[in-house]
């Protein structure tokens, strides 16, 4: 026990910093930096800074970490200064210019910190424009969401599924819902997968003309494959650290759409989009086993990163939908999990 009251090793800080010119652009400036400072043992965040000069940058989220009341918490010194490898040398340094911090505590490398970095690219997100969800993804559900997308792409169900073809996807327990959704990418233009909510796509869907914006109504979730030279760091960054090849020519884009604009997804939106492209590369395999009959609906189940067991059925959508998926059965929402930055086991 500390003489602050704290348990050993929740004093600790975890400082990230990041490149962040390539989604936070700023007049006159060719390079923004942003960095961020968490107690390990409360997952709050600490600190939060931006400017164009690293030293500068890294001194003052220090600063305003060391006088941090986040929480209620009284400002203190941590015991140990978190980071990683490629920080630690400029991290030492600048401690010292940090007033109040006389005698640094030690910095430590440490591996990833999952929550933490996705709490960085929400920030990102947020400076680059877009709406951060009320509900983090845990990285159980991230990494699921990964793999799925890998075989969706593997599959490339975009080479049998025009996007002039509605499927009708029901979603039940945890997650109850109905999507139409549409595979991205038989002309080569998007690849991907488009999820409308409800039982029929947006009314004037494909008759649309320019400067209409009815298409793409609130609640609809987005998958997208890009070249990553047209994909924001924080996306290329989140592929990475959940397993996607560093060598390959797409890389995956999850984004809601709410009356705002494009948002960060929450936990229901990524374990809703890990469901739905499940479902898609399942019924795509199902319907060349059925040599090309996609009017039978396909029916299977998927264990979900929190351990909850989903359930669907997905089919082309007719004029009775009901005869092909069911009626959605209900089922008990488990209460959302507290996702936050592990505490410290180096």
């Amino acid at each position: 026990m500390n003489t602050d009251g704290q348990t050993d090793g929740d004093g600790d800080w975890l400082v990230l910093f990041r490149d962040v010119s390539g989604s936070v652009k700023v007049r006159g400036e060719s390079r923004i930096v942003a960095g961020l400072v968490f107690e390990m043992g409360t997952g709050l965040v600490l600190g939060s800074s931006m400017g164009t000069d690293e030293d500068e940058a890294i001194v003052q989220v220090c600063q305003l970490a060391l006088a941090s009341t986040a929480g209620g918490r009284r400002p203190r010194r941590p015991d140990r200064v978190l980071c990683s490898p490629e920080l630690a040398p400029r991290l030492v340094e600048q401690l010292h210019h940090v007033k109040g911090m006389n005698q640094p505590p030690p910095v430590t490398e440490t591996d990833t910190v999952h929550e933490a970095e996705d709490v960085f690219d929400a920030l990102v997100g947020h400076l680059a424009g877009r709406g951060t969800a009320v509900e983090f993804a845990a990285p159980a559900d991230w990494q699921l969401l990964y793999q799925e997308a890998s075989r969706f792409c593997s599959l490339q169900p975009w080479a049998r599924w025009a996007d002039d073809v509605d499927l009708l996807l029901r979603i039940n327990g945890p997650i109850t819902s109905d999507h139409v959704a549409i595979v991205l990418g038989h002309e080569g233009v998007q690849r991907g997968l488009v999820l409308y909510p409800g039982l029929a796509p947006p009314a004037g869907l494909r008759d649309h003309h320019p400067g209409w914006r009815g298409a793409v109504p609130p609640g609809t979730l987005m998958s997208t494959l890009d070249s990553p030279i047209d994909v924001p760091e924080e996306f290329t960054n989140r592929a990475k650290r959940y397993g996607w090849p560093a060598d390959s020519d797409l890389v995956p884009v999850f984004l809601t759409v709410t009356d705002d604009g494009a948002q960060e997804p929450s936990r229901t939106d990524v374990q809703t989009l890990t469901i739905a492209l499940a479902a898609v590369s399942r019924h795509d395999e199902h319907r060349a086993s059925r040599r090309g009959n996609a009017s039978q609906a396909t029916r299977d189940g998927l264990a979900l990163g929190d351990g909850g067991l989903a359930t669907f059925g997905i089919c082309e959508l007719t004029a009775d939908p009901e005869r092909h998926v069911g009626p959605p059965r209900p089922q008990r929402q488990d209460p959302p999990g507290n996702h936050r930055p592990p505490r410290s086991r180096t």
